[in-house]
């Protein structure tokens, strides 16, 4: 059995074309299309099949209606070199991906023997009794080459139909990813294409600001480039193709360098790398010691920083000063300064930033107050305003900010925005 599911059976004499390929992913399940489930197959798919050089053009959920499915699947064919289905595979009445690809394609499910063995075989193992109902789960279509599912019940499967591939796979996230290295041996891939990706990570402007600097970027094929917006600022998604993983790599890092080049420090991190890493380095670099007083966010920037294993030797401690009455027994803010400014305004917020700095005995004090929403605010100090202060021994910043979008929004942006002003301060240290 193992022999089959290894072997590219049937790949190499193919009809199958590798000039233009073009790929689908179909995740099922209702609970994907009602958002209590997180998908988290395609995430993986898309990018273990970018890597193999095969590219993604679009993505369709589907609920449990085996009609639906089958409509899609039979559209799929007719548009998709490749397709891969994840869910449905089980043995309960709303699994209908193996009935459903069978009405696809036009061909009867069969039952594998061996495959009902090895079943069986898995349950006895397990000691879970074998029940009729489980048997439906070892008929495959006509054709297909069955594909173990080691950490499941559920195998999946792989079909060529008229120059087409369908590849047919668990819903369960673990056991759809512990079958991806046997199902890649089946992949036809575009001939000499190697895709290698960046993401660019920007704060301090818009999506517009950024589309309007790298437009001419964007206009080009390869390297492909997008942008998407989220709390933590714009990102700048790169897609190269080439001949060779080398050429693949040159095309990405000039364009890299281009973009880099054209916004200039916007850009704080690439890919995976987030704004609190990016200070926790430069703190250990510069050597400071830094402390926190937040308001608003109430100590989202103390959890983002000691999210970075050693931050330790940089970040002493914080103060959550939420009320005025904790702003001045805690922290010692002047009250006159609160009842003349308010507790959301550039004073108090400088005034905060020197005092925890001071309290804490550090290099750097950071503040951050504001109004979170969505009750609290005015026309002259409305929901979204944010005040974030750095303080050092002779100097302090302030920086005003007019977020928008809901409560949990404006504190990531406004705790973004308090790492921001250390970065760039860090970073002006750095060129002196």
């Amino acid at each position: 059995m193992a022999e089959r599911l290894i072997r590219n059976e049937g790949v190499e004499s193919s009809t199958l074309s590798a000039g233009s390929m073009s790929a689908v992913i179909i995740n099922i399940g209702s609970e994907l299309l009602s958002g209590d489930v997180i998908n988290k197959n395609f995430l993986f798919l898309t990018q273990k099949l970018q890597e193999e050089g095969i590219d993604i053009v679009a993505q369709i959920i589907v609920g449990d209606e085996r009609e639906h499915l089958t409509r899609i699947l039979k559209d799929s064919l007719s548009h998709y070199s490749q397709i891969f289905v994840t869910g449905g595979l089980g043995a309960t009445e709303d699994d209908i991906t193996r009935e459903a690809i069978s009405s696809s394609v036009n061909k009867p499910l069969v039952l594998d023997k061996k495959l009902l063995k090895e079943i069986k075989s898995r349950y006895e193992k397990w000691g879970k009794r074998f029940l009729p109902v489980h048997e439906r789960m070892a008929k495959i279509p006509e054709g297909a080459i069955p594909v173990t599912n080691y950490v499941g019940a559920a195998p999946g499967f792989y079909l060529e139909c008229e120059g087409r591939q369908i590849f047919a796979l668990p819903g369960v996230p673990e056991e759809m990813r512990d079958m991806w290295g046997r199902i890649r041996t089946f992949l036809v891939r575009e001939k000499n294409v190697i895709i290698r990706k960046r993401v660019l990570k920007c704060w301090g402007l818009s999506e517009s600001e950024v589309n309007g600097k790298i437009k001419s970027f964007l206009e080009k094929d390869n390297p492909r480039l997008g942008i998407t917006v989220n709390p933590y600022g714009v990102e700048i998604r790169i897609k190269a193709k080439g001949g060779s993983p080398r050429q693949a790599e040159e095309i990405l890092e000039k364009v890299e360098r281009n973009i880099k080049d054209t916004i200039g420090d916007n850009i704080y991190a690439a890919d995976t790398t987030d704004m609190e890493k990016v200070v926790g380095m430069l703190l250990t670099l510069k050597k400071k010691s830094i402390s926190l007083a937040e308001s608003c966010t109430g100590g989202l920037i103390s959890h983002r920083l000691t999210n970075v294993p050693g931050s330790s030797q940089y970040f002493t401690g914080g103060i959550i000063v939420y009320s005025n009455k904790s702003k001045i027994e805690k922290l010692g803010v002047d009250p006159e300064i609160l009842e003349k400014y308010g507790a959301v305004s550039k004073e108090t917020a400088r005034e905060m930033a020197v005092r925890i700095r001071e309290k804490m005995g550090t290099d750097l004090g950071i503040a951050v107050t504001g109004i979170a929403g969505p009750a609290g605010g005015t026309r002259e100090k409305p929901v979204g305003l944010v005040y974030t202060a750095l303080s050092e021994a002779n100097n302090c910043w302030v920086e005003e900010h007019r977020f928008i979008g809901e409560r949990i929004s404006i504190k990531i942006k406004s705790s973004q925005a308090a790492l921001d002003l250390v970065r760039r301060y860090l970073l002006e240290l750095l060129k002196k």
